[in-house]
This record gives C-alpha cells, structure tokens and sequence, in this order.
C-alpha cells in the first residue's frame, strides 16, 4: 500500500459524499473492494470549485515514472442522453464510484442492479455533454424528485416537466433542440439571459465535484466535457466528429465552449485559445470513436495543422462503442488483429479513413509536405459509459453502459440488441508519470507518453535508443539502464545523433495484469507496428512484426526490434517520416456475451450455441503512443 497524504480542508457547504470522498485521503483504503458492498449513496450537487492543493512530492514519487490507470470519457446524469436512459448518477457519485463505492445503474425507481469496481481509478475526467446543459440540469431531478438546481427558473414549465419525464430509448435530438428553443428562447444557450445561469450552475457543480474528488498522490480529478459535435461524413451522413476537452488546470471558461456555439473544430480550439481568464486553456481537445466518423475524424482544414497539433495530443483508440485501432476488410485482411469488437460494415460505414493508424498515417503525409504533422497523437482507451460507473470493464460482470436500455443479461444479448456485436465494456488510458498529481498526470497526456488497454491493466513501456549491443531486457529494473543511456518513451520523436551510422532499436516490455479473474490471462504477442513514408515513391507504407509467445502465454516479457535501414522485418528510413507502437495480446478468454449467455440461456439460444457470434473468445489487448520520426 502506498502511504497516505494529509488531511485537506473542504468547505462545509460541500455535500455529504464530497465529505466522504475527503475523509478516504485520510485513512488507509483496500486495494479490493469488501465482501459486503456499501449501499449506493446520493449526491447534490457541489458549490464551486477552489484552486487544487499544492503537492510538492508524493510517497511513491519515481523519476522512472508510475503507471497510473484511469478514464477519460464518462457520462453521468448531468448529460441528457445519459439522463434519458434512467441514470441518475451525479458526478460526486461516479467519482465516489471510481474510489471504489457502489453505485446503481439506472437509479431511477425502482433502478437496475449495483456495481463496483474490484480496484480504485488512479484518474478520472466525468465528460458531461456540453449540449443542452440546461435542459438537463435546468429540468432534471432525483427520483425523489429533488431538482438537481433548485433555483431553475423553468423546472415546473410543461416542457421541463416532459423533459424529465422521457426515460428508455426515447432521446429524440429534434424535440431537445424544440424544447431548448421553448425554455431558453433560443437554440444556441449561450444568447439566453434565461439559460446561461442555469448553465453556469452546472458547470461550477461539475468543477466543485472534481475538487472535492481530488486527493493528491492517491486520485487524480480533471474538470472536463464532451463537445458533441456531429458533422457530414463520407456520402453525406451524419457521423461523430466529437472530443473531449480535459483541462489540466483549475482554470477554465466560464461555460463550456458548445458545439452549439462552436459548430467546427476550429471554432473549439480558438475559443481555448482566449476562454480561461481571457487568455489560452492549458487543455487537451480528444477525438473519440473515430470509427463511427464517417472518415471526418482526422480531417485538418488546411491552415489549422498547427491549432491541432497545439490541442490534440490523444486520441481514444478502443471504448464500448467499439475499436478504432486500424481498418479491417474481411475480403483482404492485412492485418487481422483489427478485427476486435469492430463496427465497420457491422452497425457503421466500413471506412479506411475513420481509424487511428489511417490517422497517424494521414498526419506523416502532412509532416512530409508541411513539415508539420497535425495528428501526431498518443494513445488512451476509455469506457464512454453513460451510467456514471468510469472503469467498469471487467467481461464477466459488465452490466451495460446506457442505463435501463441494457442494465441485464437478456436485453444485452436480444437478437435485437446492437451491442451484441461490437459493443463491449470499454477500454482505460494509463499515463506514465512521477507521481499521481494533476500536474504530473496532465503532462504525461501532453507528452502522450500514455498508453490504453482494452480493460485488463496490462502494464507496457516502449523505448527507442541507438545503442545496439546493451541487452536491456536483461535489466532487473528496466527501464533503468535504458533511460540512463539516453532511451526515449513513448510518444517521443527519434533524433539522429550527429555522426550516427548504425540503426535505431525499439524495446518492448509488456507484464500481464496480476489480478486473477476471468478475463484477465497471460501475454500471447507483442507487435511492432510501423508505417513510413516510402522514398522512392512518397506514398504510405505499413508493416506489422509480430513475436508470439510459447503456448499458454508468459507473464512478462521484453522484445527487441532492430529498426533496419534497408528493409526487413522492420523499417527505418532517414529521411522518410515514420511512426511505430506497440501491440501487446491476451491469450484468449471469453467474451461478455459468453457470460450473459449463460445468465440468460433463452434469451438468444442461437447466437449463444457454440459457433454462435455471441459464444466467443476474444484477445485482450493494449496499444502504446507511438514513437515518432518526423524529419
């Protein structure tokens, strides 16, 4: 166990759970939750947040840095989608949840099962919509009916009481817009007297409940939101242009910059530019689900490289609506492994451009023409759960992710259910930092040494050194030795020394979860994936070297690729800009659906007979940041 920090003051308006959450800084917490689930506790609503505590050195400070765990991208009641599906989780909650607490799904009456989290967060960003804010905590209430603002100026309006009134599956975004225009006078919040308060109020309750949440050195609160911007994709449909905005700092705009207000990426990053104080946001603008965009996702108007590559330093690779990791067609698969909890052709278009290597690969053509590259982004995973439960990505005791519409087995697993395909329990981002501080997890996502794992808390470093003899692997304290001779991590660019003559390495060291469940298991391969610029013909290039395990898997291992300049299994051209990460495999376990499967056996017979799409194994997975040549 790691020691603990002192106790902080917090204000005594601050609710009964900001209080709980506190008092867990002072006293020793179990790395495993007890035998006996706590009952789920409500919250209210906090007042506004103060300036995070100054830490100067935690106990488990380490100059080789720490893997912390964590989740960038989560729902809770305050977003109207979320609130529609019955949760009603508030964001002191699902901090509380990520501290270990339980929490209902779907809570309002008579609300779904309890869950908890079998180990604590390191880190936590709550990414409440940013749309329709009003709406929500303008007219949303606990089911005992307690306003979530009790000052709202329209929460008994006949819209408002309708409004709070739809539950299940009936998010329709046409009446939302229709309702917004009827309370606010306005589409856009940000032109009404009437809404900017209400607005305002929920934003302070968002930036109060990561400040009582923060407990230096043990958990990590970012203030947060999702800008939920929906754009034109390849042939004219709708698809998901969105990001989450994370701050590394208490200092942020008054409202959250909207995709209402700001319809276009652009649009976002220059009201970042002035929005914090009247001068630049210290924050971080995350693409999500690039695999539902369309081909839109890594689209950089010429002109805005700079601005991307000023605010997008991570992109979210894997999360319950499916992997983005790399485009699979089954007609011409090369390279299979893409094929995990994958939507393309499945509920979305198949398109080559909505993935992230096709990205990361978009980003060196424009390195190569502009020597900028707009999309040099490191890695994280996440959960997007819309139940207010960040983290929960265990396979054997998922219980959905968008409340009452799939809070059990049956409905999970209907002949009708979407999710029985690519939908899954979502992934977390790990960031490499000295300790566990705002300041120093937020710099690790700045230098995007940080890397997502598809549930398991697999642990993966990855370095890149010009030194070709030294056999790092053989290092009992790796990455000691590798980092003193001048070793790069993750999400670095590579540099040829002056006079250099010999080839890059990149070492790989991957260990497998510890925990003993069922979807966690040994590592079965760890991948080179590589893409450069070819110079002889200026287009993309792409290889995967892959080095499998003996059968049954290993614990731990460490692997060594040679970067060679004139071709082979892996590929270094000077000159020729070029990327590489890592991809570390699970031997395989089952899937969810295995699980709800024999929880409710005639819910769906067919698809869970053996050979049936639901009675699968899957390879538990994580993908690194990637290392950069950028010439």
């Amino acid at each position: 166990m790691r020691d603990r920090p002192s106790c902080i003051p917090i204000s005594s308006h601050v609710s009964a759970l900001a209080l709980a959450l506190a008092a867990s800084a002072c006293t020793a917490e179990p790395e495993r939750p007890a035998a006996e689930p706590p009952e789920p506790v409500a919250a209210r609503p906090a007042p506004a947040a103060t300036a995070a505590p100054a830490v100067t050195a935690c106990p488990d400070e380490n100059p080789l840095k720490n893997a912390y765990f964590g989740d960038l991208h989560d729902h809770t009641a305050f977003s109207y989608d979320a609130y529609t599906f019955e949760t009603r989780v508030e964001p002191m909650q699902a901090y509380g949840f990520a501290k270990g607490m339980a929490v209902q799904i779907a809570g309002a009456e008579p609300g779904g099962p309890v869950t908890q989290l079998d180990r604590p967060l390191d880190f936590l960003a709550i990414t409440d919509h940013s749309e329709f804010l009003a709406i929500d905590f303008g007219c949303g209430a606990l089911p005992d009916g307690t306003p979530f603002d009790p000052d709202s100026p329209f929460f008994n309006q006949p819209r408002c009481v309708a409004a709070r009134s739809v539950g299940g599956n009936k998010l329709d975004f046409a009446l939302l817009l229709s309702r917004q225009r009827s309370l606010c006078g306005t589409t856009n919040p940000d032109d009404s007297a009437t809404c900017q308060p209400v607005i305002q109020e929920a934003w302070q309750a968002e930036q109060a409940a990561a400040a009582a949440a923060l407990d230096p050195c043990h958990f990590t609160s970012f203030v947060a939101y999702e800008w939920t911007n929906d754009c034109t994709g390849d042939g004219g449909a709708t698809a998901t242009c969105h990001k989450n905005v994370i701050f590394g700092d208490t200092h942020v705009p008054v409202m959250p910059a909207d995709s209402l207000s700001n319809p276009t990426q652009e649009s976002l990053w220059t009201a970042l530019d002035h929005g914090c104080n009247g001068g630049p946001c210290n924050a971080i603008t995350i693409p999500h689900n690039s695999n539902l965009s369309n081909g839109q996702a890594f689209n950089i108007p010429a002109g805005s490289e700079q601005h991307a590559a000023k605010y997008q330093k991570l992109v979210e690779i894997f999360q319950h609506k499916g992997g983005s990791e790399c485009f699979f067609d089954p007609a011409s698969p090369t390279d299979p492994t893409c094929n995990f909890n994958y939507l393309g052709g499945v509920t979305e278009p198949n398109d080559p451009s909505s993935y992230v290597r096709t990205g990361l690969e978009r980003g060196l053509s424009t390195q190569a023409a502009l020597h900028v590259d707009p999309l040099q982004m490191g890695i994280i995973g996440a959960t997007d759960t819309h139940n207010g439960t960040p983290g929960n990505t265990r396979e054997d005791t998922w219980p959905g992710h968008v409340g009452v519409n799939d809070d059990a087995p049956a409905k999970r697993i209907s002949p009708s259910a979407a999710t029985s395909v690519g939908f899954n329990p979502g992934g977390v981002a790990v960031a490499w930092a000295e300790q566990n501080t705002r300041d120093a997890i937020f710099a690790a996502f700045q230098r995007r040494e940080t890397y997502a794992t598809s549930g398991p808390r697999i642990t993966v470093r990855m370095y890149q050194t010009w030194d070709q003899t030294t056999n790092f692997c053989a290092d009992p304290s790796f990455p000691a030795q590798i980092v003193a001779a001048g070793g790069l991590p993750m999400g670095s660019n590579i540099t040829i020394p002056a006079g250099q003559s010999g080839a890059p390495r990149i070492i790989v060291f991957a260990a497998r979860d510890p925990i003993t469940r069922p979807d966690v298991a040994n590592l079965d391969e760890v991948d080179l994936v590589e893409a450069w610029i070819d110079p002889a013909t200026g287009s993309v290039k792409e290889q995967v070297v892959r080095r499998t395990a003996p059968a049954g898997g290993i614990a731990t291992g460490c692997q060594s690729f040679t970067l060679n300049p004139a071709g082979g299994t892996a590929t270094f051209h000077a000159g020729s800009p070029s990327f590489y990460y890592a991809r570390v495999l699970q031997t395989p376990t089952s899937r969810w659906s295995v699980f709800d499967c024999q929880r409710a056996p005639t819910a769906n017979p067919t698809d869970c007979a053996p050979g049936g799409k639901l009675n699968v194994q899957i390879a538990e997975r994580a993908w690194t940041s990637p290392i950069w040549y950028l010439p």
